[in-house]
This record gives structure tokens, C-alpha cells and sequence, in this order.
């Protein structure tokens, strides 16, 4: 009677993990569809946003990107030492100039970003905080562009960009520490020399 009892609770144990494992990996396979819905909504908008400025002369539209990424991290982690010591008004002047700048790069690198099209190549998990969803950007001509969104799992915010291995962010971390030592940590200085910058 008690091998009997102790099969049955070995049984039980063994089913309640893989009710566990199934119950996961629904949950992720979830997470990893609306991850890529995140991703191609972004493309869908930011596809929108260069047809309606193309022809214009100056860009004054603006998408709705803010829903898509986290600026704020995005401006703490250029700015590193410095943020802290930035007045509110100042930090949201930096904050409007670093989304300039975040579109002038996708429009850039992506050249004519309506006739790209984003295929999902994977989609990967970095611990509880992370997504990284990975793909190419292709077009007609069998170009192809490699770039990786990553973004928190939590609200599937955008914190960074890779294009072919070149971090959005580290590059403009270099830049931005770069200006701001310059101009020994005077922010408002480095904030005109960084509104003169066009691309990152």
C-alpha cells in the first residue's frame, strides 16, 4: 500500500510539472507573439511617418514612437553621471533631441524605409527583464539589414537598437560623453552643440 501511495505521489509530482512547463511555455509563446506585434506596429508607424515627411521640408510630424520606447531609460543611460545633475527642463530638451535623433537613424540606415519589409528571425527570452526580438529588414533587391529590438518585458518597451551589431545607444552614450566632457558637464552648452548634430 505505501510503494502504492508513493508511485501515485511520484506520478502526481511528475504531471504537476508539466502542467508547469506547458502552462510556461504558453505564456511565453504569448509573450513572443505580442513582442513581434510591438515590433511590427513600430515599422508599420515609423513606415507611415517617413511617406508623410518625405516630400516635406521640414519634418515637423511626429509619430506616436513614445508608446513604442522607453525614453527615459534611453536618456539616463547616454547621459550616464550627468543626468543627475540636469534641471527638469533641460532633461526634457535632451529628451526631444534624442527622438530626433532615434528617427534620423532608423530613416537613415533603413534608406527608403517603406520599401523594406522586417522578417522575424527570432525572438529571445534574456531573463525576467528582456526581450530581444531578431530579424532582418529586407526589400526588393534581396538587401538585407540585421537588427535586433531590445526591449523590457514588462511593458515591451524599446530601450535599444541594433543594426548590424551597432548599439544605438552605445554609440550615442560615446557621443553624448564625449560632448558633455567638452564642455566640462555644462549642460546647456552641450545641448546646442547636440541639436547641431544630424545623425547619429
Amino acid at each position: 500500500m505505501k510503494n502504492f501511495c508513493s508511485k501515485n505521489f511520484v506520478y502526481l509530482k511528475v504531471l504537476v510539472f508539466f502542467i508547469f512547463l506547458i502552462a510556461n511555455s504558453n505564456a511565453f509563446s504569448n509573450e513572443n507573439i505580442t513582442a513581434k506585434n510591438q515590433v511590427d506596429n513600430l515599422i508599420k508607424d515609423l513606415t507611415s511617418y517617413h511617406n508623410k515627411n518625405s516630400n516635406s521640408k521640414n519634418k515637423k510630424k511626429k509619430i506616436d514612437i513614445l508608446k513604442y520606447i522607453n525614453l527615459d531609460f534611453m536618456a539616463r543611460a547616454t547621459t550616464g553621471k550627468y543626468w543627475n545633475k540636469v534641471d527638469e527642463k533641460d532633461r526634457n530638451n535632451y529628451k526631444e533631441l534624442l527622438l530626433k535623433k532615434i528617427l534620423n537613424t532608423i530613416d537613415f540606415h533603413t534608406k527608403k524605409l517603406e520599401e523594406y519589409t522586417f522578417v522575424h528571425k527570432k525572438v529571445d527570452k534574456r531573463g525576467n527583464k528582456l526581450i530581444y526580438v531578431k530579424g532582418i529588414l529586407k526589400n526588393k533587391d534581396n538587401e538585407k539589414i540585421n537588427i535586433t529590438w531590445k526591449m523590457y518585458s514588462k511593458n515591451l518597451t524599446i530601450i535599444d537598437l541594433e543594426i548590424e551589431k551597432i548599439s544605438l545607444i552605445k554609440t550615442q552614450k560615446s557621443e553624448t560623453m564625449s560632448l558633455l566632457r567638452k564642455n566640462k558637464g555644462n549642460f546647456k552648452q552641450f545641448l546646442k552643440q547636440f541639436d547641431n548634430k544630424k545623425k547619429l
